[in-house]
């Protein structure tokens, strides 16, 4: 491709600066590329430079995208990449999420442990937790590690959500069993969920539940 001239730059709304060359519209950059790179109308570059100048700018969009990403809500570093990705190539993704993590934006440990908090405070079991954190991106490495310092009986934690979402089912004829079935799927032990249920009343052996969840 032969080098191309700026033949007219315009400044958008946005305060980015549309470049333009004889044959129309190229792209618009950011000022920081923008003075960066020393643009002005009659500038000419080649290949090499175009592709550095347009990478340039797209890396300075998706850290502007990142920015406004965390100002919403922290993430793990693989969670935002893929968000980014929406809109930009892999490589200007991760980049982009790299240079957050340098400006201490971002950390996956800091991350899986408010996480991690958070989802227990609503009742999460310690594996739908760690679930949980898995599908932000977290490492199975660091959301164990983050678990870690919650580790305990969920006897209580299973009180509290049996009282607020399964009281009612316990008092139908199939009521243990279903509940017993609903919490092991969230991630509770058997166990567990037994001695939690003792609070209610109920009773393995009265209902003859012997051991077919496992």
């Amino acid at each position: 491709m032969a080098a191309v001239e700026i033949t007219q730059i315009k400044q958008t709304k946005k305060g980015r600066y549309a470049l333009f060359c004889a044959q129309g519209f190229l792209f618009s950059v950011d000022e920081d590329t923008f003075v960066r790179f020393g643009i002005r109308k009659g500038s000419v570059f080649d290949d090499r430079q175009m592709n550095e100048l347009l990478s340039a700018s797209d890396l300075r969009r998706a850290e502007s995208k990142a920015l406004d990403l965390l100002g919403m809500r922290e993430h793990a570093q693989r969670e935002l990449v893929r968000k980014l990705e929406k809109s930009f190539d892999a490589d200007t993704a991760a980049r982009a999420a790299a240079r957050m993590q340098e400006l201490g934006l971002i950390d996956d440990r800091r991350f899986a442990e408010r996480y991690a908090q958070e989802l227990l405070r609503k009742g999460k079991s310690l594996r739908e937790a760690e679930q949980k954190l898995l599908e932000k991106g977290v490492s199975r490495e660091i959301a164990k590690q983050a678990l870690e310092q919650f580790e305990r009986d969920e006897t209580g934690t299973l009180r509290a959500l049996i009282d607020k979402k399964y009281r009612l089912r316990l008092q139908k004829p199939d009521g243990y069993r279903a509940v017993t079935a609903a919490l092991m799927r969230r991630g509770f032990s058997l166990r567990d969920i037994r001695a939690a249920l003792e609070a209610f009343g109920q009773d393995a052996d009265e209902q003859d539940c012997g051991e077919e969840f496992f």
